[in-house]
C-alpha cells in the first residue's frame, strides 16, 4: 500500500509515501495539507504532507487504543479519542 498526496487545485502528485498497516482506517489531513495522521491501535501514525516517506510513530499517552482523530480546522490541533475515554490534544 501507498500514501499519495495530491495538490488539490491541480491533482498533481505532491508526495508519496508507504501505507504500510492495511487494516488502518482513512487518513485525516491537516487543512493545509502540510500533515497527514491516521489512528492505528495505541499509535498514531504521522506523515509530512509535503514528502510523507515512512510515517512518524506516537504512543498514545493515554496507553489505550485510539478510536479517531480530527484536526481543528485552523489546523493549529489535533485531537483524538481513545478506548479510554480519554481526549488528547496535541
Amino acid at each position: 500500500f501507498r500514501l499519495v498526496v495530491r495538490d488539490v487545485a491541480t491533482g498533481d502528485e505532491v508526495g508519496l509515501g508507504r501505507y504500510p498497516y492495511p487494516e488502518v482506517g482513512r487518513p485525516r489531513f491537516r487543512p493545509d495539507g502540510g500533515q497527514v495522521v491516521v489512528p492505528y491501535r495505541m499509535t498514531l501514525l504521522v506523515w509530512d504532507g509535503t514528502r510523507p516517506g515512512r510515517p512518524a510513530l506516537v504512543r498514545n499517552p493515554g496507553r489505550r487504543t485510539l478510536t479517531g482523530a480530527a484536526y481543528h480546522p485552523s489546523g493549529r490541533y489535533l485531537f483524538t479519542t481513545g478506548l479510554d475515554a480519554t481526549v488528547t490534544v496535541w
